[in-house]
C-alpha cells in the first residue's frame, strides 16, 4: 500500500488554483496512492478546489472528523477496507481539528477525532482484520490513541513532519513518520498471523538525494503539465517525484 497522512494536497504555487488542484490528485494517482488522510492545511486552497482535487482523485481521501458543509457528509469518505493477501485492512484518516477550523475561519464542521475514531472501530470490528490510521493530530495524539483505542495495529502520523528512521510503538501502536515535502520515502513491513494478528514489523526511512532517479515517465508528465519547470534541476531531496 502507498499512504500519506494529510497536507498532501496543498499546492502553494497558485493558492486558490482549481487547475493546479487537478494536477495535483492526477500526480497522486499517477504514482498509484491508495490513500491519503486530509490535513489541516488541505483546505487552505479552498472549498472548491478540495472538492476538485477529490473528484479527480482514484484514491480514498479520507477525513472521519470533518464535514463537507456543502453536504454535510464525509469529503469523500471516513474510512475504507480493502483486501490485501487475504486480509481485510481498514484505512482511517483524522485530520487536526484545530488547524481545520483556524483555516476555514469556522466553515468546515469539525468533530472530536478520538471519539470518531472509536465509533469506527467499534463499527468495523467484524469487517476488518488489521486497521490503520493515518493522523494528523500530531505525535503527542498518535502515541496516546493505543490507551484510547484498541485494536489499532498501526499509526501513519503527520503533522509534526517528525522523522522516524525506524519504527515506534507505543500501548501496542505501531508509528511511522516519513517528514514532509516529500523529502523522505517511508516503508515498513508487517507480519499478520491467519487471523490478523500483527506478528512481527520492520521499517525505515530513505532520504530521496539527488543519486535517487525521479521517475522519467512521471517527471515528463509534471514539466508538461507546468507542475514543474522542464529543465528543473536536481534537489537534495524536496520535490522528489518518486512516490
Amino acid at each position: 500500500m502507498l499512504l500519506d497522512a494529510g497536507d498532501s494536497l496543498l499546492t502553494l504555487q497558485r493558492v486558490g488554483d482549481l487547475e493546479q488542484g487537478r494536477l495535483l490528485a492526477e500526480a497522486f494517482n499517477r504514482m498509484g496512492y491508495d490513500a491519503i488522510a486530509l490535513g489541516g492545511m488541505d483546505f487552505r486552497m479552498g472549498l472548491d478546489v478540495l472538492r476538485e482535487q477529490i473528484q479527480a482523485a482514484d484514491l480514498a481521501v479520507l477525513s472521519a472528523n470533518t464535514l463537507d458543509p456543502q453536504t454535510n457528509e464525509f469529503w469523500d469518505a471516513d474510512y475504507v477496507i480493502l483486501e490485501r493477501e487475504g486480509h481485510r485492512i481498514a484505512l482511517i484518516g483524522l485530520t487536526d481539528p484545530k488547524i481545520a477550523v483556524e483555516v476555514t475561519q469556522g466553515e468546515v464542521k469539525v468533530m472530536e477525532p478520538v471519539e470518531s475514531l472509536l465509533d469506527i472501530v467499534e463499527s468495523i470490528k467484524d469487517d476488518a482484520d488489521i486497521i490503520i490510521v493515518l493522523s494528523h493530530l500530531g505525535a503527542l495524539f498518535d502515541f496516546n490513541l493505543g490507551q484510547v483505542v484498541s485494536g489499532i495495529d498501526l499509526i501513519v502520523s503527520g503533522k509534526d513532519r517528525e522523522v522516524y528512521t525506524s519504527p515506534l510503538e507505543a500501548n501496542g501502536v505501531v508509528i511511522v513518520s516519513a517528514g514532509s515535502r516529500g523529502e523522505y520515502v517511508g516503508q515498513i513491513d508487517l507480519q499478520f498471523d491467519a487471523a490478523g494478528n500483527l506478528v512481527s514489523y520492520d521499517g525505515h526511512v530513505q532520504l530521496l538525494l539527488a543519486d535517487i532517479a525521479d521517475d522519467p515517465e512521471l517527471q515528463s508528465w509534471m514539466a508538461s503539465s507546468g507542475m514543474i519547470p522542464a529543465s528543473a534541476p536536481k534537489s537534495g531531496g524536496t520535490g522528489k517525484l518518486n512516490p
